[in-house]
This record gives structure tokens, C-alpha cells and sequence, in this order.
């Protein structure tokens, strides 16, 4: 060292590959991609599979960003979509359990309840927990489109742009997979019949038609 020189600071830190700030934006971006998907699917069993990890991704997304009520709705809500798989598996249990879920935000709401913010999250996981209870994809569907509503204010005051894409951009999605799958019930309607297997005839339901088979006759011999 020489005399006279100041001291060069240290050399910094590489900055981590996987950073705080990264997680956030890799979590809502992939809650954005998967809530999309979430209403095109044709069957309850792939919804709730895909919505489970939608739910997933927002837990991790909100409890970074410090939205704990968020995380609280999006943790129930990954738990109602595992039982809504168990109930379209088959399994009883699931489906009894699963009538119950929804009243699960009512102590939630109470203990996490600190401004009126925090009442739209709420609102919009208990309609989608609602939704799950329905057996046919127009019910749900439907229910479905007004629990994405309360998202929109709610990610406006978050200010989380990935959050309110997703919301305003699963409302139009949403209101295309109703009127592409259910117009006709929409207009009232009604509802498409589904078709019929087409019956495959056994042995003895085979007739020739069409086709005259030739006669042979004896001819007398004089």
C-alpha cells in the first residue's frame, strides 16, 4: 500500500441468482399464465388441478409482497382445490369435507381484518370456494367470473400490475368460454343434447337392401 492513497473499498457481492425481487415477479407473472388457462379447461377434475397451483403461486407472491390476508384466502383456496380433486376422484370424504370449506374464511376474516381492503380478497376467494360446490361447468363458470370482480380493486391498491392483469384479463377469457360453451343456455335456449352412440349392429341385424340376388329355375326339358 502506498503512502498518500486511500483505501479502494472492497469488491461487492455478486447479486443473488435468485432474489427476493425475482421470486415476486416470476410468482405473479406464473399465476398470470395459469389463471388464463383456468378458463379455457372443459372438466372440473383439470380446474381444480390447474386452479391448485394457481393458488399456490399467489401464496408465495402475496406473502412477499406482504399482503398476509392474501395469502391467508390463497391458502384455503389450495385446499379446496385438493379436495375438489379427491371429489372428483371418487372419494367421499373430500366431497363432504369440501361443503365446508367456505365457512373457513369466517374466523380468517375476523382475525385478519384490519381495513376494508382486506374484505375484497375474501369476497372473491369465497366465491370461487363457492363455485367449486357446483356440478355442471355453466354454474361454475359463471360463479367463477364474478369472484375474478373484487381482484381488480384489490391488485389496483396492491399496486401489482402482474396481479391486475390477470384479473381483468381471466373476466374476458372467462366471458368467452361462457359464450363459446354455454351461448345457446345463455339465450335461453336449450341445452345441447349430447350425442348419442352410433349402435353397431350384431349378425343378425345385417340385411342386404338394395341388391337382388339372381333366381336359378330348373327349365323343363321337352
Amino acid at each position: 500500500m502506498a503512502w498518500g492513497k486511500p483505501l479502494s473499498p472492497p469488491p461487492s457481492a455478486p447479486p443473488p441468482l435468485l432474489g427476493t425481487t425475482n421470486v415476486i415477479w416470476a410468482s405473479g407473472w406464473i399465476g398470470f399464465c395459469l389463471s388464463l388457462i383456468i378458463t379455457q379447461l372443459p372438466t372440473p377434475l383439470s380446474l381444480a388441478l390447474a386452479q391448485f397451483a394457481n393458488n399456490l403461486t399467489y401464496v408465495i407472491h402475496f406473502s412477499l409482497i406482504g399482503a398476509y390476508s392474501g395469502v391467508a384466502t390463497q391458502a384455503i383456496a389450495c385446499i379446496n382445490a385438493l379436495l375438489k380433486i379427491g371429489a372428483e376422484s371418487g372419494s367421499e370424504k373430500c366431497k363432504t369435507v369440501q361443503r365446508f370449506t367456505p365457512f373457513a374464511l369466517l374466523p380468517l376474516g375476523y382475525y385478519t381484518y384490519t381495513k376494508p381492503l382486506d374484505l375484497l380478497p375474501l369476497i372473491a376467494v369465497c366465491g370461487r370456494l363457492v363455485s367449486f360446490q357446483a356440478t355442471d361447468m355453466l354454474t361454475m363458470r359463471t360463479l367463477q367470473l364474478f369472484a375474478l370482480l373484487p381482484w381488480v380493486p384489490y391488485s389496483l391498491a396492491l399496486g401489482s400490475s402482474s396481479a391486475l392483469m390477470t384479473a381483468a384479463l381471466s373476466i374476458v377469457l372467462q366471458c368467452v368460454a361462457l359464450w363459446t360453451n354455454h351461448g345457446r343456455q345463455l339465450l335461453g335456449g336449450q341445452k345441447e343434447k349430447e350425442e348419442e352412440p352410433i349402435p353397431v349392429p350384431t349378425k343378425r341385424q345385417f340385411t342386404f337392401t338394395g341388391m337382388r340376388m339372381p333366381s336359378f329355375k330348373a327349365k323343363k326339358v321337352d
